[in-house]
């Protein structure tokens, strides 16, 4: 039965514009008539802590969204879902606020800074029996979908081993995110950890949750203040293996992960939306 859904956007930023337009392709009467039978019409609300970055985001989409004052404006419009779009420091306290009320949470990722917070998240979308979904987009790139299929079909037995490079490159005498001044400057970890959620969340996919974690840094001086700028590690898993390896100072041209199972191999080219299969 159709149903209006609204849906906040809290952070109206650069990563906004992907989930703004994502709405937008799901009301629009263009989607398909499966999509729209389900959903109905979308309404969109803003908040952000620039009022004028919301209604920049409003105009550049044709959004006709609601423009709220505060995030506590937001959440008492009845909203049924909000995408939590701000800096990582502040991920546990906004999406606590929503699930305390039943509402449904999508957050980007770096979900959160720690992981005491990302299990009292979860346990508050059990008690308010709400929806809590992080938003690691790597699980839905097409060859990606087509991997998980071609595993859990068994065709390829039991994944054992898990190798990723995923490189990241700026354009010459230029650093991440303009300047310093970013937030992702100041995470636990730096500028690698907002880049390592993507690979890992195919490792945990995969292999399962970690049970031991060997890493390792070093700086090629792409970062100010000799930053760390390449990472590896290396991980042993419930289902097996994981080896995962994030360069500053490789293009990102450079994004592949190769997965040894017990029948075969399978390599992922992520930035080609390439796969390469082998059976023994």
């Amino acid at each position: 039965m159709k149903q209006e859904l609204n849906i906040g956007i809290v952070g109206c930023g650069a990563i906004a514009a992907p989930h703004v337009t994502t709405l937008i392709a799901a009301r629009d009467e263009k989607a398909t008539s499966a999509l729209r039978e389900r959903i109905g019409d979308v309404t969109i609300h803003l908040f952000d802590l620039e009022a004028k970055t919301a209604k920049a985001l409003d105009e550049k989409y044709g959004l006709n969204a609601v423009i709220h004052d505060s995030y506590e404006s937001l959440l008492e419009a009845g909203v049924d879902a909000v995408h939590i779009l701000t800096p990582p420091v502040s991920h546990a306290q906004l999406a606590a606020q929503a699930l305390k009320r039943g509402i449904h949470v999508l957050v980007e990722k770096p979900f959160t800074t720690r992981y005491e917070e990302a299990v009292e998240l979860f346990a508050l979308a059990e008690q308010n029996n709400a929806m809590l979904c992080v938003d690691h987009s790597t699980l839905f790139m097409p060859n990606v979908r087509a991997l998980l299929a071609r595993i859990r079909s068994g065709e390829y037995g039991r994944p054992v081993a898990f190798n990723c490079f995923y490189g990241h490159a700026e354009s010459k005498n230029k650093i991440p995110y303009k300047d310093p001044s970013h937030w992702a400057y100041r995470m636990p970890g730096g500028l690698l950890i907002n880049h390592i959620s993507h690979p890992a969340s195919l490792l945990v996919e995969l292999m399962g949750v970690p049970t031991s974690i060997l890493s390792q840094t070093t700086t090629y001086t792409i970062l100010p203040e000799d930053m760390p700028d390449s990472l590896s590690i290396s991980a042993l898993c419930e289902h097996g293996m994981g080896t995962i390896t994030v360069a500053m100072a490789q293009g990102n041209h450079h994004r592949h992960a190769t997965i040894w199972c017990e029948k075969g191999t399978i390599m992922l080219d992520l930035t080609r939306q390439t796969i390469v299969e082998s059976k023994h």
